[in-house]
């Protein structure tokens, strides 16, 4: 990471683009959790039990 911040430390205002950086990594870490915390459980259950639906019709074809 020096030789990225020799190169840039002569610009002024690059100090911004690391806030904005954190700022839309933030949002997006927090967007994520919030949509993964409100998945109702009988939507994980769906998905935990079509993983093994799948898998038993595929032994039941051969």
């Amino acid at each position: 990471m020096g030789f990225v911040a020799e190169v840039i430390g002569g610009e002024k205002g690059i100090q911004l683009y690391y806030i904005i950086g954190m700022l839309i990594f933030i949002a997006l870490t927090i967007t994520i959790v919030y949509r993964t915390m409100r998945i109702p459980k009988s939507t994980i259950n769906e998905y935990k039990t079509s993983i093994l639906d799948n898998d038993e019709s595929a032994s039941n074809n051969n």
